[in-house]
């Protein structure tokens, strides 16, 4: 029977041809392809976090490359967005590449760091506003809130629409969520941001991430070892 393999030169699966079984000896070294697993996993592990994004989140990039429409008009993200409140002010700081930058550089805060698009449903209503459209009440100021009252890291967003994000924080899909730390290490959340307690408590270090993509964490699990 024919089988599957995942090709390099095509970016896509490809016939194998008729299966053969071959024995190995029981101390032979694992044949080179199964030697190459772990490079495989870490080659193929962005395009299976795009193309298969949690239920709470839309894709960014295919294959690690931008969607089409991906960086959208303002007028096609505008008949996207859901109406808020025009009189509400936002108090979660918007940062783009060279700001957050700085503020990385600054070793001053703990930051979280929240990725998104103005066109993505997910991020209108955690990010943009409340599922009523109050821009005052989205999910991401109340949870700014939180983390300033408990000494939290400081929250910023940043709009994938507006400014291109560092290739180290691999936007996958949005809302993304990294914490990194004065020291620089980095932290990504896995869990449905909506899960407010559950994300403050992550932020404040008193928990670990929740699994969003079991394929991925598959993946991530074989190139490991």
């Amino acid at each position: 029977s024919s089988h599957l393999g995942f090709s390099t030169a095509t970016g896509g699966f490809a016939p194998l041809g008729r299966f053969q079984h071959r024995s190995h000896p029981a101390n032979a070294a694992p044949p080179e392809a199964m030697r190459s697993l772990p490079a495989l996993a870490l080659a193929v592990l962005p395009a299976f976090a795009a193309a298969y994004p949690p239920s709470w989140a839309c894709p960014a990039t295919h294959f690690g490359k931008p969607l089409a429409g991906f960086h959208t008009s303002k007028s096609h993200a505008q008949g996207h967005l859901r109406r808020t409140s025009p009189q509400a002010a936002q108090n979660v700081t918007a940062v783009n590449d060279t700001t957050l930058t700085a503020l990385m550089e600054g070793h001053e805060h703990d930051l979280l760091i929240v990725f998104y698009a103005p066109w993505c449903p997910h991020c209108q209503e955690f990010v943009m506003a409340d599922e009523h459209g109050n821009s005052s009440n989205a999910p991401l100021e109340i949870l700014n809130k939180m983390l300033i009252k408990a000494g939290g890291p400081k929250v910023v967003k940043f709009d994938v629409d507006a400014s291109t994000p560092d290739d180290g924080f691999n936007v996958t899909y949005v809302p993304m969520i990294h914490r990194v730390s004065k020291d620089g290490a980095m932290q990504l959340f896995q869990g449905d941001p909506h899960q407010l307690g559950v994300l403050k408590s992550w932020a404040m270090g008193e928990a670990a991430s929740p699994v969003a993509n079991a394929t991925v964490v598959v993946l991530a699990s074989v190139a490991r070892h």
